[in-house]
């Protein structure tokens, strides 16, 4: 139990908060806590997260191949992509993505970014329709 003292009006008030509510809350040092961390007098800042990859085309219905470019706004990112629909996480049927990907029929492409040290992004959705003029 943590015990807090407010003072109102010239009365003192003691308040009693278990300490597993205040995990993770604003610490008295200003810092933002990591209930996973050890106790210590060193605050640790939560790791961020990758930025979702984008495309340069969006979801549609073409007429012809794509050529889809994928970026990410996080340096140092790998990106990592399926075309079955599939979601693109470790242990699954994802491609490392390291040129243009070349979509000819109809798919649905996944994307995610990932980086050590960062949470990965979320994951980015297309679906391609390609119907011969």
């Amino acid at each position: 139990m943590k015990s807090i003292q407010i003072s109102a009006n010239g009365l003192l008030f003691f308040v009693c908060i278990p300490v597993f509510i205040l995990a993770g809350c604003i610490e008295p040092t200003g810092y933002y806590g990591n209930p996973a961390r050890p106790s210590t007098s060193e605050p640790t800042a939560m790791p961020l997260t990758a930025a979702t990859p984008v495309a340069n085309m969006g979801t549609g219905t073409y007429s012809s191949a794509l050529s889809i470019t994928l970026i990410c706004a996080t340096g140092g990112a790998d990106i990592y992509y399926t075309t079955d629909g599939s979601e693109p996480v470790a242990g699954g049927t994802r491609t490392q993505y390291s040129s243009d990907v070349i979509i000819t029929a109809t798919t649905t492409l996944k994307a995610m970014a990932v980086k050590a040290g960062m949470y990965d992004s979320a994951v980015m959705t297309a679906a391609y329709t390609i119907k011969s003029p």
